[in-house]
């Protein structure tokens, strides 16, 4: 048996070589210290295992591993690393204890960097060229199928040309907040709320059963078990079941003790937050239901976005979950109110974040949430 020791540092290629000699007197052992070496002698004749360092000068091993799988598929590689993974970044320990421990480790400063799933700190691109270019643009939006975004006090859909085309005209400066309920777009800010049928805004019609009304406008948006919801102030508004566009006002809501920041659900119930703390409020009859404390803090407003939970690392969960980001760190709300600050130990915001905006982007095969806080 032939085998390859890829490593810079002789006294390990030579006590490695040693130990395999004791167990295996006939193998053949190259040694290599960088890369460029170990293409060389891998190309001269094969071996039938590599014993491979992540940490090389230049290339590191992780590189090195898939140049050589893609040109020797069925070669045996065997990863030896004392290398300690970044995770992120810690911004609550003093930087001189900020130790590398059990295989991983914490940045203490870092601005604009990307961990990737191999645990590889890349720097993070730049900002490109705009697509489309004006004053005044926010409340961006996207289901995949149309991109809506605000510019001044007109609602514009962007086109595939990255052209755009007004909706509303004059609806108004406020953020405009969206959910998609099987294909259509409901949509609110504060002052009007409607669907888009087509390019076409449409108000929601004045029922004509007694004291029905059409559903409130507010700032935050959200669709569960057949209902659509509206967080206005301090307060839950709900439509009539299976009946979006009204609701009732004697009895179809409830009231928090603070401005709400985060309204969103997953498949058993809504994660809920003020000012003061995050609930959870559990499905069923919205009007009976319990807010549940989960966390004694605030979610920052805007920030949430929803993911399927096979794609965050050893979650343990399934099913759609929410992020949201917190000042004490980045939180995850899942069904049965299943609750966890991811960053709990190592992350607070800093400054006083007043607002937001998220999304979940895929980047190099894996995904990440990405926020922008206003503080």
């Amino acid at each position: 048996m032939r085998a390859l020791i890829v490593d810079d540092y002789r006294f390990f290629r030579e006590t490695l070589k040693t130990r395999l000699l004791d167990y295996f007197p006939s193998m053949i052992i190259h040694e290599a210290i960088n890369g460029k070496e170990a293409l060389e002698k891998i190309n001269q004749m094969p071996p039938h295992l590599v014993f491979m360092d992540i940490c090389l000068p230049g290339s590191n091993g992780l590189q090195l591993t898939r140049t050589v799988k893609k040109y020797y598929p069925n070669l045996k590689i065997a990863m030896l690393t004392s290398y300690d993974f970044p995770r992120g970044k810690n911004n609550l320990a003093d930087p001189a204890r900020i130790l590398p421990s059990g295989g991983t480790s914490f940045l203490a400063e870092c601005r604009d960097a990307d961990i990737d799933d191999e645990f590889m700190i890349h720097r993070r691109g730049g900002f490109g060229a705009p697509v489309f270019s004006g004053g005044g643009i926010h409340s961006l939006w996207s289901n995949g199928d149309i991109c809506l975004f605000v510019q001044g006090a007109d609602l514009k859909r962007l086109n595939p040309d990255y052209t755009a085309t007004t909706i509303l005209p004059v609806m108004g400066s406020g953020r405009m907040v969206y959910v998609d309920v099987a294909g259509t777009v409901y949509l609110t800010n504060g002052t009007i709320i409607g669907y888009l049928q087509g390019d076409n805004f449409q108000s929601f019609p004045n029922p004509e059963q007694t004291y029905k009304s059409p559903m409130v406008p507010g700032h935050l948006i959200e669709y569960f078990n057949g209902r659509l919801y509206v967080a206005r102030d301090n307060e839950i508004w709900f439509s009539d079941p299976m009946a979006l566009m009204r609701t009732d006002r004697r009895r179809n809501f409830k009231q928090l003790s603070s401005r709400i920041t985060l309204f969103s659900s997953v498949e058993d119930g809504i994660y809920v937050s003020d000012l003061e703390k995050t609930y959870f409020m559990g499905g069923g009859d919205p009007g009976e239901a319990v807010l549940i404390d989960k966390a004694d803090y605030p979610a920052i407003p805007h920030t949430a976005q929803k993911i399927d939970a096979a794609r965050i690392e050893d979650s343990g969960l399934s099913g759609s979950v929410v992020l949201w980001a917190s000042k004490m760190g980045i939180c995850l709300g899942a069904k049965q109110g299943q609750f966890k600050n991811l960053t709990e130990e190592r992350f607070r915001l800093q400054g006083k974040p007043s607002s937001g905006s998220s999304m979940v982007r895929k980047e190099k095969a894996f995904y990440q949430f990405v926020s922008f806080i206003e503080t």
